[in-house]
């Protein structure tokens, strides 16, 4: 499978990062303080990275420290011309830290890994590239973050996770601020 394009992709547009950011931040979205709107961001991120010419997958994982949670990765596809090659990995969080909008912290990252979708989208790719939107990034009280990075890991090269190759994570992409100025 080749990856052809389409009309009007390939070009980054200031107006759509904008429009992903202000999208994602109409309400906070902790997946265990804020489910509904949490909730709501993954099905926006699934029909942008669509709407890119992604093939959308979505991975669930269980967090076994909070019973009854399970995250979920929403997972973008571009086809290439060698299925066979490691994958290109670009990802970013979405969840947020509870009570927060999460502009920097990450709906930059992902409004900018959404552009790179769109850009590549209109390339032809020699080597598969997937797109991630990471749940459960952000510190899980009482226990660690990183867990949507960590079973996207732990099942890579299985069923639905392709053979990983580079990655490029996109955290508070653009942020600028003095020392100290996102404490926790």
């Amino acid at each position: 499978m080749l990856c052809t394009g389409r009309a009007g992709m390939g070009q980054v547009a200031r107006e759509r990062i904008e429009r992903t950011i202000a999208a994602l931040t109409m309400s906070p979205r902790h997946s265990a303080t804020e489910a509904a709107a949490h909730a709501g961001a993954g099905q926006f991120i699934a029909a942008e990275l669509a709407a890119a010419g992604c093939a959308v997958s979505r991975q669930a994982f269980e967090m076994p420290d909070h019973p009854g949670r399970v995250g979920v990765n929403v997972i973008g596809a571009l086809a290439c011309e060698q299925a066979d090659l490691s994958a290109v990995v670009v990802g970013a969080h979405y969840d947020t830290r509870p009570a927060s909008p999460g502009a920097d912290d990450n709906a930059s990252g992902v409004a900018a890994m959404i552009e790179c979708a769109r850009a590549l989208s209109a390339r032809r790719l020699q080597r598969p590239v997937v797109f991630v939107a990471f749940d459960a990034e952000e510190r899980q009280d009482p226990g660690p973050g990183l867990r949507g990075s960590s079973a996207f890991v732990a099942a890579a090269g299985g069923s639905g996770v392709p053979r990983l190759g580079p990655a490029f994570i996109l955290e508070m992409v653009g942020f600028s601020a003095g020392r100290g100025a996102q404490k926790v």
